[in-house]
């Protein structure tokens, strides 16, 4: 029943946009809310889609003891999964390998919160509790408005970063004074410009008339935060306007073992950016989360900052992209495992997204029990029925679909020939590109003309089902597939879906 009403409001949505020739931002909009209608009719009708404030503390209490919980208590109760999850996912000395999302967030105005997708956002980084934490940093919001941390997911972690100011009722944002740890090599030499007090009091005012000039600054989490990730093996960037899915079951061992840093496309991987989405390093502080220092607009901030009346924006994605495939002594992996709705032909388009965070744990099972976050749409605008009879929790049926159970099977399977890819950097290097010509080159419509050699590849020689690897400062890529029978007929997961808010 809840999936006959799921495709009747996804179908109804498509119809509504259609007669409107909906934009893609009425789109975004509409699709949010229909995710937020979607979690509704879930707990209406009794689906394991819990709210992440659902307060548990009674069934915290018995978990504490031994779990020795009574089948009342388990039915009477708002389930909340993620008290159990927190049991075993978050012993980090069993753990071979933990990620650590930095995401800094200020509210659009002094005094505000979270945006209203947060409980979207919480409830799907529940799923991947077993690899990943989400270090949110914020300032400015209220205590009063701020989530109850207890009911939270165990790996969602809120840092409150606001400080007192002397002599004033208002806050300070500790931010700043953390961004600012760029310019440390100019400090210790004494070649500031800006006087640090001051370049603290200009960044501050900076971030809080526009927040978004916070993701300039994510190349460099690594160095900023590194306090806070002595207990990682890895790190990395992603936004609060995603909802994530088994991301755990998505990132291969080799991603994990092989790979100083790893991101995901979703097959525009002929523009060999680092995504902003989703992008993560090894934690390796002497180098590996140095690599930023290349960017002068990061490195040499202060500069930037003593004419605050000309700053202009500036894409990470443009320079660190470039800094990263210039060297010769890392190994970097573009994957193609997003997902775009880009285009009204998209399944989202007409089918819509679904989240299952699966079964409640069962009392014999409640110790080992991890919730996953798995999204999934129609393969194709043709396989749309598929959706109709398909059980919420398929990915926990072991008869049907085994292969996805096996963790250490790859989802994505590398198939044929490993050959080199060329940018127009290597043209330009052997003479067989002018001048005149190089400063045509522009594959990033949001990236400055100084990166474009180095990012942009040959004609687009890189297929939408390829990935790339830089190795020994060689680039290569090589076809995938999804393998057979990991998923229902009709069906495609992926690990996130980024809806972009900053751009509606």
């Amino acid at each position: 029943m809840v999936h006959r009403l799921q495709h009747t409001i996804n179908r109804a949505l498509f119809k509504l946009t259609k007669q409107q020739q909906s934009t893609k931002v009425l789109y975004i909009t509409i699709c949010c809310l229909s995710i937020g209608i979607l979690f509704v009719l879930f707990n209406a009708f009794g689906a394991r889609i819990p709210s992440p404030h659902d307060n548990n503390n009674h069934l915290r209490r018995d978990r504490d003891n031994d779990f020795n919980l009574h089948e009342d208590v388990m039915a009477d109760a708002k389930f909340n999964p993620y008290s159990f999850a927190s049991s075993s996912n978050n012993n980090k000395s069993n753990q071979k390998h933990r990620l650590a999302i930095i995401i800094p967030y200020l509210p659009p105005n002094d005094g505000g919160t979270f945006p209203p997708y947060f409980d979207l956002f919480a409830q799907s980084a529940a799923g991947s509790s077993q690899d990943v934490d989400y270090l949110i940093f914020h300032c400015f919001i209220p205590q009063s408005l701020l989530p109850n941390v207890d009911s939270l997911p165990t790996n969602v972690k809120l840092i409150d970063l606001n400080e007192p100011t002397n002599g004033s009722s208002k806050n300070q944002c500790g931010l700043a004074k953390l961004f600012t740890r760029v310019t440390d090599e100019r400090q210790s030499n004494n070649e500031l410009v800006v006087p640090i007090s001051t370049l603290i009091t200009k960044l501050s005012h900076q971030i809080i008339n526009l927040p978004y000039i916070l993701v300039e600054y994510k190349p460099a989490f690594g160095h900023i935060f590194s306090s806070y990730l002595k207990e990682y093996t890895h790190w990395g960037y992603s936004d609060l306007d995603v909802v994530y899915g088994d991301i755990s079951r998505w990132i291969d061992v080799d991603e994990w073992y092989n790979y100083d840093i790893v991101t995901y496309g979703f097959g525009d991987q002929d523009k060999l950016y680092l995504r902003g989405q989703f992008t993560f390093h090894r934690n390796d502080y002497k180098y590996i989360n140095q690599l930023w220092r290349h960017c002068k607009y990061l490195s040499e901030m202060d500069i930037r900052y003593s004419n605050t009346k000309n700053i202009k924006f500036e894409s990470a994605e443009g320079c660190y992209s470039q800094a990263v495939i210039q060297k010769k002594d890392i190994k970097v992996k573009w994957a193609v495992k997003a997902f775009t709705d880009v285009g009204e032909n998209s399944p989202i388009y007409t089918h819509g997204v679904y989240l299952s965070l699966g079964s409640k744990p069962s009392l014999t099972s409640s110790r080992s029990y991890h919730p996953k976050s798995v999204l999934y749409t129609a393969a194709d605008t043709k396989s749309g029925h598929a959706l109709q009879s398909l059980p919420y929790n398929w990915f926990e049926d072991k008869t049907k679909y085994p292969k996805y159970t096996e963790e250490k099977l790859p989802i994505q399977k590398l198939v044929g020939e490993r050959t080199k890819v060329q940018t127009y950097r290597t043209l330009y290097n052997q003479g067989e590109l002018t001048k005149e010509d190089a400063n045509e080159v522009k594959c990033m419509y949001w990236a400055p003309k100084t990166y474009q050699l180095d990012i942009c590849t040959v004609n687009g020689n890189v297929a939408s089902d390829e990935v790339v690897v830089l190795e020994k400062g060689v680039l290569y890529k090589q076809k995938y597939v999804v393998r057979k029978k990991l998923f229902p007929e009709g069906i495609r997961s992926f690990p996130f879906f980024h809806f972009q808010v900053s751009n509606v």
